[in-house]
């Protein structure tokens, strides 16, 4: 079975809301992005919140999230996270 393409996580919309790079312990937030035809920066599928924890296990979580709910797109090489500001 071939392996998923890496999923990418952005964190330029949290740092250009608040001035600095995502940190620490939270409920963080990501945004579903789909690239799909010629749509850039993109469009937003869905934003959905991790439990709390840190963001590099809310990072690991959220890939998960995205693997489960969005195979297809995924397959298309169409869609990406962004941690939500």
């Amino acid at each position: 079975m071939p392996r998923n393409r890496p999923i990418e996580i952005s964190t330029n919309t949290f740092h250009r809301s608040h001035g600095r790079a995502p940190k620490g312990h939270g409920a963080w937030g990501f945004i579903v992005m789909d690239y799909s035809g010629l749509r850039f920066p993109g469009r937003e599928v869905e934003t959905f919140f991790a439990p709390a924890m840190t963001l590099t296990d809310a990072k690991v979580w959220a890939k998960s999230y995205v693997r489960e709910h969005y195979a297809a797109e995924l397959k298309k090489d169409h869609v990406d996270l962004e941690v939500a500001p």
